[in-house]
Protein backbone atom coordinates (compact mmCIF):
# COMPACT_ATOMS: atom_id res chain seq x y z
CA UNK A 1 0.00 0.00 0.00
CA UNK A 2 1.69 3.22 -1.24
CA UNK A 3 4.95 1.62 -1.19
CA UNK A 4 4.53 0.44 2.20
CA UNK A 5 6.23 -2.78 3.10
CA UNK A 6 3.88 -4.79 4.99
CA UNK A 7 4.97 -7.11 8.07
CA UNK A 8 2.93 -10.06 9.31
CA UNK A 9 0.19 -9.16 11.31
CA UNK A 10 0.47 -9.20 15.55
CA UNK A 11 -1.29 -11.83 17.10
CA UNK A 12 -5.21 -10.84 18.45
CA UNK A 13 -5.66 -9.72 21.86
CA UNK A 14 -6.55 -12.08 24.41
CA UNK A 15 -10.07 -10.32 25.18
CA UNK A 16 -10.65 -9.64 21.62
CA UNK A 17 -11.88 -5.68 22.26
CA UNK A 18 -9.26 -3.72 21.21
CA UNK A 19 -5.94 -3.86 18.91
CA UNK A 20 -2.95 -5.61 20.27
CA UNK A 21 0.14 -3.88 20.48
CA UNK A 22 3.22 -4.56 18.82
CA UNK A 23 6.33 -5.56 20.57
CA UNK A 24 8.61 -3.80 17.82
CA UNK A 25 8.73 -0.74 15.86
CA UNK A 26 7.37 -1.41 12.11
CA UNK A 27 7.04 0.58 8.93
CA UNK A 28 3.02 -1.03 8.72
CA UNK A 29 1.26 -2.90 11.79
CA UNK A 30 -1.76 -4.90 10.49
CA UNK A 31 -3.92 -6.43 12.55
CA UNK A 32 -6.49 -9.04 11.38
CA UNK A 33 -9.84 -9.81 12.84
CA UNK A 34 -11.45 -13.56 12.06
CA UNK A 35 -14.48 -12.62 13.54
CA UNK A 36 -17.05 -9.34 12.93
CA UNK A 37 -16.02 -6.18 14.81
CA UNK A 38 -19.31 -3.32 15.11
CA UNK A 39 -18.68 -0.51 12.83
CA UNK A 40 -18.95 2.41 15.75
CA UNK A 41 -15.80 -0.06 17.26
CA UNK A 42 -13.73 -0.01 14.14
CA UNK A 43 -14.34 3.88 13.85
CA UNK A 44 -12.96 4.53 17.60
CA UNK A 45 -10.22 2.48 16.89
CA UNK A 46 -9.36 4.74 13.98
CA UNK A 47 -9.90 7.52 16.05
CA UNK A 48 -7.59 6.41 18.39
CA UNK A 49 -4.84 5.81 16.07
CA UNK A 50 -5.29 9.05 14.24
CA UNK A 51 -4.63 11.03 17.44
CA UNK A 52 -1.82 8.62 18.68
CA UNK A 53 -0.12 9.52 15.10
CA UNK A 54 -0.62 13.02 16.20
CA UNK A 55 0.65 12.80 19.47
CA UNK A 56 3.79 11.08 18.14
CA UNK A 57 3.92 13.89 15.80
CA UNK A 58 3.87 16.29 18.56
CA UNK A 59 0.65 17.88 17.57
CA UNK A 60 -0.72 19.14 20.84
CA UNK A 61 -4.15 19.39 19.85
CA UNK A 62 -4.06 15.38 19.98
CA UNK A 63 -3.53 15.53 23.64
CA UNK A 64 -7.10 16.33 24.49
CA UNK A 65 -8.22 12.67 22.66
CA UNK A 66 -9.65 10.13 25.69
CA UNK A 67 -6.45 7.48 25.91
CA UNK A 68 -9.27 5.16 27.38
CA UNK A 69 -10.89 4.72 23.45
CA UNK A 70 -8.08 2.20 22.12
CA UNK A 71 -5.31 2.49 24.75
CA UNK A 72 -3.59 -0.35 22.90
CA UNK A 73 -4.10 1.59 19.38
CA UNK A 74 -1.78 4.50 20.88
CA UNK A 75 0.96 2.17 21.05
CA UNK A 76 0.67 1.20 17.47
CA UNK A 77 0.30 4.53 16.03
CA UNK A 78 3.29 6.15 17.92
CA UNK A 79 5.42 2.86 16.29
CA UNK A 80 4.69 3.04 12.54
CA UNK A 81 3.81 5.45 10.04
CA UNK A 82 0.54 3.38 9.17
CA UNK A 83 -1.77 0.80 10.49
CA UNK A 84 -4.31 -1.16 8.54
CA UNK A 85 -7.11 -2.88 10.33
CA UNK A 86 -8.67 -5.63 8.11
CA UNK A 87 -11.85 -7.08 9.20
CA UNK A 88 -15.49 -7.75 8.45
CA UNK A 89 -18.65 -5.89 10.52
CA UNK A 90 -21.84 -6.97 11.24
CA UNK A 91 -25.05 -5.53 9.01
CA UNK A 92 -24.68 -1.86 9.08
CA UNK A 93 -25.27 1.04 6.59
CA UNK A 94 -23.29 3.79 6.75
CA UNK A 95 -23.45 7.72 5.65
CA UNK A 96 -20.68 10.00 4.62
CA UNK A 97 -20.86 13.60 6.11
CA UNK A 98 -22.89 15.46 3.41
CA UNK A 99 -24.77 11.90 2.59
CA UNK A 100 -28.59 12.03 1.81
CA UNK A 101 -31.18 9.54 3.53
CA UNK A 102 -32.75 10.39 0.34
CA UNK A 103 -30.69 6.96 -0.85
CA UNK A 104 -32.24 4.65 1.52
CA UNK A 105 -34.82 2.34 0.29
CA UNK A 106 -35.98 2.68 4.25
CA UNK A 107 -37.83 4.16 6.85
CA UNK A 108 -35.05 4.40 9.20
CA UNK A 109 -38.11 5.25 12.17
CA UNK A 110 -40.15 2.57 11.01
CA UNK A 111 -37.32 -0.02 11.04
CA UNK A 112 -35.16 0.39 14.12
CA UNK A 113 -33.79 -2.83 13.36
CA UNK A 114 -31.66 -2.23 10.79
CA UNK A 115 -28.14 -0.21 12.02
CA UNK A 116 -27.38 3.34 10.17
CA UNK A 117 -24.63 5.57 11.43
CA UNK A 118 -23.81 8.72 10.10
CA UNK A 119 -19.61 8.54 9.68
CA UNK A 120 -17.68 11.04 9.70
CA UNK A 121 -15.95 10.23 6.14
CA UNK A 122 -17.11 11.46 2.61
CA UNK A 123 -19.35 9.53 0.27
CA UNK A 124 -22.80 8.77 0.33
CA UNK A 125 -24.91 5.81 1.62
CA UNK A 126 -23.25 2.47 1.69
CA UNK A 127 -23.56 -1.19 3.13
CA UNK A 128 -21.41 -3.02 5.51
CA UNK A 129 -21.68 -6.49 6.20
CA UNK A 130 -21.13 -10.52 6.11
CA UNK A 131 -19.55 -11.08 2.65
CA UNK A 132 -17.35 -8.03 2.57
CA UNK A 133 -13.89 -7.74 3.14
CA UNK A 134 -13.33 -3.96 4.98
CA UNK A 135 -9.72 -2.55 4.79
CA UNK A 136 -9.01 0.65 7.28
CA UNK A 137 -5.69 1.64 6.79
CA UNK A 138 -4.68 4.81 9.16
CA UNK A 139 -1.51 6.70 7.05
CA UNK A 140 0.44 9.44 7.88
CA UNK A 141 0.69 10.64 4.71
CA UNK A 142 2.92 13.36 5.43
CA UNK A 143 5.37 11.13 6.91
CA UNK A 144 5.28 9.05 3.91
CA UNK A 145 6.23 12.06 1.79
CA UNK A 146 2.80 11.61 0.20
CA UNK A 147 0.71 15.39 0.75
CA UNK A 148 -1.92 14.46 -1.86
CA UNK A 149 -4.89 12.89 -1.35
CA UNK A 150 -6.17 12.23 -5.05
CA UNK A 151 -2.97 10.60 -5.52
CA UNK A 152 -3.64 8.40 -2.10
CA UNK A 153 -7.08 7.45 -3.35
CA UNK A 154 -5.87 6.35 -6.41
CA UNK A 155 -3.06 4.11 -4.76
CA UNK A 156 -6.04 2.41 -2.32
CA UNK A 157 -8.27 1.83 -5.78
CA UNK A 158 -4.66 0.07 -7.18
CA UNK A 159 -4.73 -2.14 -4.64
CA UNK A 160 -8.25 -3.37 -5.47
CA UNK A 161 -7.81 -3.63 -8.71
CA UNK A 162 -4.88 -5.45 -8.46
CA UNK A 163 -6.07 -7.55 -5.73
CA UNK A 164 -9.16 -8.52 -8.45
CA UNK A 165 -6.30 -9.54 -10.64
CA UNK A 166 -4.75 -11.53 -8.49
CA UNK A 167 -7.72 -13.92 -8.43
CA UNK A 168 -9.43 -13.24 -11.77
CA UNK A 169 -6.23 -13.80 -13.46
CA UNK A 170 -5.61 -10.86 -15.77
CA UNK A 171 -2.35 -10.22 -14.49
CA UNK A 172 -3.38 -6.28 -13.69
CA UNK A 173 -0.35 -4.36 -13.31
CA UNK A 174 -0.62 -2.21 -16.85
CA UNK A 175 -1.85 -1.70 -20.09
CA UNK A 176 -5.39 -2.53 -20.92
CA UNK A 177 -7.46 -5.57 -20.98
CA UNK A 178 -7.98 -5.36 -17.02
CA UNK A 179 -11.22 -7.12 -15.15
CA UNK A 180 -11.16 -4.46 -12.63
CA UNK A 181 -10.83 -0.21 -13.05
CA UNK A 182 -11.85 3.24 -12.45
CA UNK A 183 -14.91 4.85 -14.18
CA UNK A 184 -14.77 8.35 -14.74
CA UNK A 185 -16.79 10.54 -12.37
CA UNK A 186 -17.92 7.05 -9.78
CA UNK A 187 -15.34 6.42 -7.31
CA UNK A 188 -14.35 3.08 -6.14
CA UNK A 189 -13.77 0.46 -8.33
CA UNK A 190 -15.49 -1.37 -10.78
CA UNK A 191 -15.99 -4.36 -12.96
CA UNK A 192 -18.65 -4.97 -16.19
CA UNK A 193 -21.32 -5.69 -13.87
CA UNK A 194 -21.23 -2.94 -11.19
CA UNK A 195 -18.93 -1.84 -8.54
CA UNK A 196 -17.12 -4.62 -6.82
CA UNK A 197 -15.14 -1.79 -4.16
CA UNK A 198 -16.31 1.15 -2.40
CA UNK A 199 -13.78 3.83 -1.15
CA UNK A 200 -14.11 6.66 1.50
CA UNK A 201 -11.39 8.56 2.70
CA UNK A 202 -11.19 11.43 5.75
CA UNK A 203 -8.11 13.00 6.61
CA UNK A 204 -6.86 14.91 9.38
CA UNK A 205 -3.99 17.02 9.55
CA UNK A 206 -2.73 14.65 6.69
CA UNK A 207 -3.29 11.47 8.71
CA UNK A 208 -5.68 9.60 6.27
CA UNK A 209 -8.38 6.93 7.77
CA UNK A 210 -11.71 5.39 6.63
CA UNK A 211 -10.75 3.26 3.50
CA UNK A 212 -11.95 0.29 0.95
CA UNK A 213 -14.26 -2.40 1.37
CA UNK A 214 -14.05 -5.26 -1.21
CA UNK A 215 -17.71 -7.18 -2.11
CA UNK A 216 -16.62 -11.23 -1.79
CA UNK A 217 -19.64 -13.40 -2.04
CA UNK A 218 -22.34 -12.01 -4.10
CA UNK A 219 -25.40 -13.91 -2.27
CA UNK A 220 -24.05 -12.37 0.74
CA UNK A 221 -23.89 -8.60 -0.17
CA UNK A 222 -26.69 -8.16 -2.40
CA UNK A 223 -29.84 -8.58 -0.03
CA UNK A 224 -28.32 -5.35 1.93
CA UNK A 225 -27.71 -3.25 -1.12
CA UNK A 226 -31.01 -3.91 -2.29
CA UNK A 227 -31.99 -1.14 0.44
CA UNK A 228 -30.10 1.98 -0.77
CA UNK A 229 -28.69 3.49 -3.72
CA UNK A 230 -25.33 2.23 -3.33
CA UNK A 231 -22.63 5.51 -3.35
CA UNK A 232 -25.67 7.53 -4.31
CA UNK A 233 -25.59 6.20 -8.14
CA UNK A 234 -28.58 5.33 -9.39
CA UNK A 235 -29.23 2.13 -11.67
CA UNK A 236 -25.31 1.17 -11.14
CA UNK A 237 -24.89 -2.39 -10.77
CA UNK A 238 -23.29 -4.10 -7.56
CA UNK A 239 -20.75 -6.71 -8.16
CA UNK A 240 -18.29 -9.19 -5.81
CA UNK A 241 -15.32 -11.12 -6.19
CA UNK A 242 -16.90 -14.36 -6.39
CA UNK A 243 -18.92 -13.67 -9.43
CA UNK A 244 -15.82 -11.89 -11.13
CA UNK A 245 -13.51 -14.94 -10.20
CA UNK A 246 -16.20 -17.79 -11.74
CA UNK A 247 -16.67 -15.37 -14.78
CA UNK A 248 -13.11 -16.19 -15.81
CA UNK A 249 -12.98 -19.49 -14.81
CA UNK A 250 -10.84 -19.42 -11.90
CA UNK A 251 -13.30 -21.43 -9.41
CA UNK A 252 -13.76 -20.26 -5.90
CA UNK A 253 -12.16 -17.62 -3.67
CA UNK A 254 -10.96 -19.85 -0.79
CA UNK A 255 -10.82 -17.90 2.81
CA UNK A 256 -7.01 -18.52 3.33
CA UNK A 257 -6.01 -16.61 0.46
Amino acid sequence: LCGIPAVPAPSRSADGTSPPSPHRATTLIAYVFDSPVPYRTALAWQHALVAATLLARGDPSSSSASPAAAPRASNAAAAAAAALLVLEHPAVYTLGTGASLAHLRFDPASEPGLDLVRADRGGEVTYHGPGQLVAYPVVDLEAIGMRDLHGYVRALEEAVIRTVAHFAGDGGVAGGGRVAGRVAGRPGVWVSSGKVAALGVRVRKWVAFHGVALNLVGALVAPGFARIVPCGIEGAGVAALDGVVAAAGRGAVGRGE
